[in-house]
Order: structure tokens, then C-alpha cells, then sequence
């Protein structure tokens, strides 16, 4: 009986971390249901930047409860409080994740990952969001913009017209590259803060004859 006993003990023991290393693989496998697309930034500004980007949902399935607890774009320290709620993200559907960063370690047209991981609670077995809570990894590229130097000389340019005659030639419909319908990155939102008005006005005139 003793033997038995021993024998059911080891096989519970053996089994429990088969169990965990089974669970901590469906936890990492659930990371490919969101992806992060291409970024868009902005300077709002000085030492500040603006990184926004879609994060998409790959499943068939709406997911709920998702939120955001790190974000991480090399050394540069987060200004957006965390954690961030993201909410509802329909099946094969995708929202804009913003965030703001000190910009005072990053140097100008370098290229940088941005790194962001949380959690979400995908469908039960009845069609509610009472599933397991689950967490995600999702990362992208970004490249520091430029400084803006915010004012510059005006300069002049003329044009002269051009006229064309006797085109034998019959019209063609344009051609397209591939990749005119892709979609741009994101414009980051920031609140507008406006500026010293010009001393001259830029009201349209006549051209001269």
C-alpha cells in the first residue's frame, strides 16, 4: 500500500510542472493575437515625443479589457501614465495606441523599437468576455524626426506657362504603383498651442498681365 502511495505521489509531482510549462506555452502563443503596425510621430514640444500606432487584433474574435502596462522606446523615460485602457478591439479590427516620451536621449534619424505589452480577455464559451486574462507582446519601429526649428525664410519662385499644340498622341489612364491605396502611419493628436502671428499679412493678389 505504502508502495502505491509513493508511486501515485512522484507521478502528481512529475506531473505538476509538465502542467505549468504547458500553461506558460499557451500564454506565450496567445501573444500573436495582436501586432503592432507603423508608427507615426510628432514633436509637441521640446524634449517631448509623440509615437502613435495601430494596434491591431488578428483573431476572428473580439477581445475586451485590453490594456496597456509597459511601454518601453530605448532609454527614453515615459510621460503617459500607466496603465493605459484600451477597452473593446473588434475581430480583425485595429486602435490607435499614443503615448509621450522625453525625448532628450534619442538622437535624430536613429532608429528605435518601441515595445509594449499588457493583457486582454478574449471570448468564453458563451459568447461573454469571461476568458482567462491573457497577456501580449507587440513591438515596432520608430525613427526620431528631426528638430523643427519652427520658422524659416520665405522665399519666391516663377513658374512661366507652357503651352502645347498639335498632340497626335491618344490619352492613357495613368499608371499606378502598387502601393498607392497603403495605408499612411498614424498623425499623433496633440493639443494645438498657437502661434506669434507674422508682422505682414499674406493676402492673395492679382497675378500682373
Amino acid at each position: 500500500m505504502l508502495r502505491k502511495l509513493s508511486s501515485l505521489t512522484l507521478a502528481v509531482l512529475l506531473v505538476s510542472p509538465a502542467a505549468q510549462v504547458s500553461a506558460q506555452m499557451s500564454t506565450q502563443k496567445s501573444s500573436n493575437a495582436f501586432s503592432l503596425g507603423v508608427s507615426g510621430v510628432a514633436i509637441p514640444g521640446p524634449d517631448t515625443l509623440s509615437v502613435a500606432a495601430p494596434l491591431a487584433n488578428l483573431t476572428n474574435r473580439a477581445v475586451a479589457d485590453v490594456k496597456i502596462d509597459r511601454i518601453q522606446l530605448a532609454t527614453a523615460p515615459l510621460k503617459t501614465p500607466l496603465p493605459m485602457t484600451i477597452g473593446a478591439v473588434g475581430a480583425r479590427s485595429s486602435v490607435i495606441v499614443q503615448a509621450e516620451l522625453n525625448s532628450q536621449s534619442l538622437v535624430s534619424g536613429h532608429r528605435y523599437e518601441l515595445v509594449m505589452q499588457g493583457t486582454y480577455r478574449g471570448q468564453s464559451g458563451y459568447g461573454g468576455y469571461g476568458g482567462a486574462v491573457r497577456r501580449f507582446t507587440v513591438h515596432t519601429s520608430v525613427v526620431m524626426p528631426p528638430p523643427s526649428e519652427g520658422s524659416a525664410q520665405l522665399g519666391t519662385a516663377q513658374v512661366p506657362s507652357q503651352k502645347v499644340e498639335g498632340g497626335r498622341y491618344p490619352p492613357r489612364p495613368p499608371k499606378m504603383d502598387r502601393d498607392v491605396n497603403s495605408g499612411a502611419p498614424p498623425v499623433p493628436t496633440n493639443p494645438e498651442v498657437p502661434g506669434t502671428p507674422t508682422p505682414t499679412g499674406t493676402e492673395p493678389k492679382r497675378v500682373p498681365q
